[in-house]
């Protein structure tokens, strides 16, 4: 599984450059935003296979973005993967329940993220699929 594009949504450009320098070596094709209210615009004219985004951006979090993109039929079944800062529970609970499909934890390892992105990608096209 080489080539699946990722959007990564994050308003710190020394994150992004570290993440998308990882999923490139990794194999992925990256594009960068830093508002969510850009990769709403972006997705809808290209065909990202996950959306990787950090919960507390400027303007419109992470929650309201996924209300956003879920409403889309499209958008449904596209991996959404949330990054927060520090483990809450709650806060945990609050992305899965908007419809967060992965949340990762930082500081992480970035090997990891790039392991995560691939498994939930096959997950999706088993689903996509009918396997």
């Amino acid at each position: 599984m080489t080539g699946e594009s990722i959007l990564l949504v994050e308003s710190n450009d020394n994150v992004t450059n570290k993440f998308a320098e990882a999923l490139h070596k990794a194999g992925f094709h990256i594009s960068s935003v830093k508002w969510a209210e850009e990769a709403l615009t972006l997705i809808q004219n290209d065909n990202f296979d996950v959306i990787l985004m950090r919960t507390k951006l400027p303007g419109m979090n992470a929650f309201k973005f996924t209300q956003e993109l879920r409403r889309d039929l499209r958008f449904r079944i596209r991996p959404l993967v949330f990054i927060y800062g520090k483990d809450d529970y709650e806060h945990k609970m609050k992305s899965f329940k908007s419809g967060a499909d992965e949340y990762l934890v930082l500081p992480f390892p970035l090997p990891e993220l790039s392991i995560r992105l691939k498994l939930r990608l096959q997950k999706t096209i088993k689903t996509d699929s009918g396997i």
